[in-house]
């Protein structure tokens, strides 16, 4: 943890300034020691570098799906050039480079492959906040060398975090949320006036065969041991690789496009294997995923109140949305 943090945190349960207190420091970063609320004289932990805000109560099942997808950004761990393509196709319309000098926050960052480049990008500070604790300490490995960029595990619902932002990005994580909706409107909280937010969320449309009938499997699957998971996840990926190979890119290149996912498949194939079988493990493991229609997502943005909206469809199959804080 940078010292620089501590302007941006307050206490989750009331909003009161922390006081720090360090135990170990090593060049500019406090690996352990503690946060003292002002007000309500409740202590936080700081270990390995990270600010820790751990609700105690969580449901088993949020508890499954945070252990799930801990595990995978502790294996998927690496960032690479493919990473910033992926992030610049997420955003769409909106330039990574418009992060400069701003204060943004990453709700629900993994490993931090996006909030390395919004550091990157130059912004004031970059906040990454996820409630994995395999996750924010390869986030933190990953990006603890970037002076503008931090990392807290917490959860989006409780966060402990000032209302001081000019951009928040939420990219593959609400929809995994226990009450998606409420978790972006409580994000919203947290803009500056003038500050935009941004969500990607799974589409019910081009989706449709999916959910019928493979999504009711990941209720299963999601109990599996995660080893299995893997194993049985790169089973999957390399049938529907050569099925990529074979069919759908032969069928591109005569513009013959009317096969289910085909847009998503061809975006996965320009990335890679890796990354595929990635987001194959990605799709049995969560012990809670939402799917919504473009209706049901243009909502979040009006009940938030927010101008300027933007909505688009990515891959075919999901909704990434914008909108400015009035």
């Amino acid at each position: 943890m940078k010292r620089r943090l501590l302007e941006y945190l307050c206490c989750p349960r009331c909003q009161a300034n922390l006081t720090l207190n360090p135990l170990k420091e090593l060049d500019l970063e406090i690996e352990s020691g503690s946060l003292s609320c002002d007000r309500c004289r409740r202590d936080y932990e700081i270990s390995e570098g990270i600010p820790r805000f751990v609700p105690i109560e969580l449901s088993e099942k949020v508890k499954l799906n945070v252990n799930n997808f801990g595990y995978e950004w502790s294996w998927l761990s690496s960032i690479s050039e493919k990473n910033e393509i992926e992030f610049r196709s997420y955003l769409g319309e909106i330039l990574p480079e418009g992060f400069a000098s701003r204060v943004v926050l990453d709700a629900g960052c993994g490993m931090g492959k996006f909030l390395y480049f919004t550091g990157k990008y130059g912004a004031k500070d970059a906040i990454g906040v996820d409630l994995a604790s395999g996750s924010v300490e390869r986030a933190y490995k990953n990006t603890m060398h970037l002076e503008n960029v931090h990392v807290v595990q917490a959860d989006l619902l409780h966060l402990p975090l000032k209302r001081c932002f000019d951009f928040i990005y939420s990219i593959g994580v609400l929809h995994h949320l226990a009450q998606p909706e409420q978790g972006f409107y409580n994000l919203v909280e947290y803009l500056k006036s003038n500050g935009k937010i941004f969500a990607w969320v799974y589409g019910y449309e081009g989706n449709e065969i999916y959910i019928e009938f493979l999504d009711p499997i990941r209720k299963i699957t999601c109990r599996f041991p995660l080893w299995l998971n893997k194993g049985l996840s790169a089973i999957i990926a390399s049938i529907l690789w050569i099925v990529i190979v074979l069919i759908y890119c032969p069928l591109e290149k005569f513009k013959l496009r009317g096969l289910p996912f085909h847009e998503y498949f061809l975006y996965f194939f320009k990335l890679g294997f890796r990354p595929f079988w990635g987001t194959v493990f990605d799709k049995v493991i969560p012990s809670i995923s939402h799917y919504y229609r473009r209706e049901e997502f243009v909502s979040w943005f009006s009940e938030a109140r927010l101008s300027q909206v933007s909505i688009f469809q990515r891959n075919a199959n999901s909704w990434s949305g914008w909108g400015v804080k009035q």
